[in-house]
């Protein structure tokens, strides 16, 4: 196998297939931990359920403090008003599909972040569900270990259909032109040039949670950087 098929099966294999069954959501809770008072922890996971009915939401600053772990090199939040707050966490080398199925959890891809890129994953049935609530210009604050807050404006949406649900290396759809395309392509797209965010999960049809595939598309904007 060629090294450009090969990375492409890589690519669909991990970034651009990540539903899984249901039986995912019933694992256990992702093993990690965050320095934050209990009077904090009570307040984001009150405040977690709000977002679910509406834009009500913890304070920035107080949900900065509970994600601050002190390692400036990793992302371990993400602040989008009006949608919700999510805890990130990382692959491991050799794990590029791992995906948590928790709500309030998001996973970044490994993959692209040695460009610069930051590739944040949700299924669809977990964090990725409220994801139909971004517009474009939406801000989006991205929070590091040491506190540090990146500031973020979306920019725009790739949604994909899958020619074969059942195949990670499917060809896909874009549903904006119609014109098919491969999954490595898609990935070119998606997470290559110049360093930028993007929010991943799956689109579904009815019942069917691998019916497509929802890129969110976000570049550095002025504010709290």
């Amino acid at each position: 196998m060629n090294k450009r098929i090969l990375a492409a099966v890589l690519i669909a294999g991990t970034a651009l297939f990540i539903t899984a069954a249901f039986v995912s959501a019933k694992t256990p809770v992702e093993s990690f931990s965050f320095p934050v008072s209990s009077e904090q922890s009570r307040t984001i996971q009150m405040n977690s359920h709000e977002t679910e009915r509406g834009p009500d939401m913890v304070d920035l600053d107080v949900f900065v403090k509970a994600v601050t772990t002190g390692d400036a090199e990793k992302v371990t939040g993400l602040y989008a008003p009006g949608v919700g707050h999510y805890y990130v966490i990382q692959q491991t080398a050799g794990n590029d599909s791992r995906v948590s199925p928790v709500d309030s959890v998001l996973t970044q891809f490994r993959r692209p972040s040695s460009g610069g890129v930051i590739g944040l994953l949700a299924h669809n049935f977990a964090a990725g569900k409220n994801f139909d609530r971004f517009n474009v210009n939406d801000t989006v604050y991205l929070i590091y270990g040491n506190g540090a807050i990146h500031t973020y404006r979306v920019t725009g949406f790739l949604r994909y259909q899958a020619v074969d649900r059942n195949n990670p290396s499917s060809n896909l759809i874009d549903l904006q032109t119609g014109k098919t395309q491969s999954a490595n392509s898609v990935y070119q797209r998606v997470y290559s040039g110049l360093p930028h965010l993007v929010l991943q999960t799956c689109l579904a049809d009815g019942d069917d949670l691998k019916w497509g595939r929802l890129f969110i598309l976000a570049e550095k904007a002025e504010g709290r950087n």
